[in-house]
């Protein structure tokens, strides 16, 4: 569904007092469901370039390097274009400074953080998601050691709103009309009609839970499962032959 159909529904089942507040109303719900846990379609993968001598690469603030980034999942240190991949651990900022804060020598990156930058001074110069930077340690000095860090984020719900009557929600087509029925009850609360809210927030309740079950059922359902097996232990004894296996051909024990 469309952004415009999923509001003009919302007006039609609500005592409307106009499309603008249509459109909050369905914003406030998107937002509010799609912060209902880390859902599998706000996941995304993005390739950053590194620079010789650079370790810090700006995800929320002032010209991020990712447009969307809401926190990190994971960081990967791509060795050559399409080439090994190395994944770097992360560690917190004050573990981070301990281990790698007197490391001046550019070399291959082993380890990462996020680490906030310089606070605004004024409200007006505040950025959504404050100065937050993806640091990497040692920065590389030559391509040799690394060409891109591969980023696993989630998505940023500023990034996903809708606002073109042509958007559609970033959600599977088959859970569109939830929106409706929670910002049906957003706006039922906001006109006091408890009844009538609570009725759509029962709607909306009893389909996030089948929600939830198939999302989670996303995440495992086709997971392999990989078994480590022990080494296998190698002796200088010779393989035991058909009439040592023979338990009639062995000695009985001592004093039997």
């Amino acid at each position: 569904m469309q952004f415009s159909q999923i509001y003009a529904e919302v007006g039609n089942l609500t005592p409307s007092t106009g499309v603008a507040r249509d459109k909050q109303f369905v914003n406030e719900a998107y937002h509010s469901l799609n912060s209902e846990r880390r859902w599998s379609w706000l996941v995304s993968t993005t390739s950053v370039a590194l620079v010789a001598g650079q370790r810090s690469y700006v995800v929320l603030g002032t010209s991020p390097v990712v447009t969307d980034f809401d926190s990190p999942i994971s960081v990967t240190l791509e060795l050559t274009a399409s080439g090994a991949r190395r994944k770097l651990p992360r560690v917190d900022a004050q573990f981070f400074e301990d281990l790698t804060g007197h490391i001046s020598t550019n070399a291959e990156p082993f380890v990462w953080t996020i680490q906030g930058g310089t606070a605004a001074t004024t409200p007006s110069a505040v950025v959504q998601g404050g100065q937050q930077a993806i640091i990497v340690n040692p920065p590389i000095a030559t391509a040799g050691h690394g060409v891109n860090l591969l980023i696993r984020y989630w998505r940023s719900a500023s990034s996903i709103e809708m606002s073109a009557d042509t958007d559609v929600p970033i959600l599977p087509a088959n859970l569109h009309h939830m929106i409706i029925d929670l910002a049906c009850a957003k706006a039922m609360t906001r006109y006091n009609m408890a009844a009538d809210a609570q009725m759509f927030m029962q709607s909306y309740q009893s389909q996030l839970a089948k929600a939830m079950d198939a999302d989670q059922a996303m995440w495992s359902g086709d997971n392999d499962t990989l078994v480590l097996m022990p080494p296998v232990q190698v002796s200088n004894q010779s393989p035991l032959t058909a009439a040592d296996r023979n338990p009639s051909t062995r000695p009985l024990p001592v004093g039997v």
